[in-house]
């Protein structure tokens, strides 16, 4: 399980990105994969917990699942 925070929201087209912990590439994702299926809850700047798997579009690149609101 990786952390980071929201760095962007595109809620209009259902995805947003995650800076990592530690990283200074942003991860990115859709809506579907927040936990509670609710991107609206999501804000910029927002601690989170997630995992990554490779993008099925270019598996060169990492995307996040299992987007969930950080407990800390």
């Amino acid at each position: 399980m990786a952390s980071g925070h929201i760095s962007r929201l595109l809620r209009d087209e259902g995805y947003g990105f995650i800076l990592e912990d530690g990283e200074s590439q942003e991860v990115e994702f859709h809506w579907t994969s927040v936990t509670a299926g609710r991107l609206d809850q999501l804000k910029v700047g927002q601690r989170v917990e997630f995992d990554k798997r490779p993008d099925h579009r270019d598996e060169s690149k990492v995307r996040a699942i299992n987007v969930r609101m950080s407990s800390t």
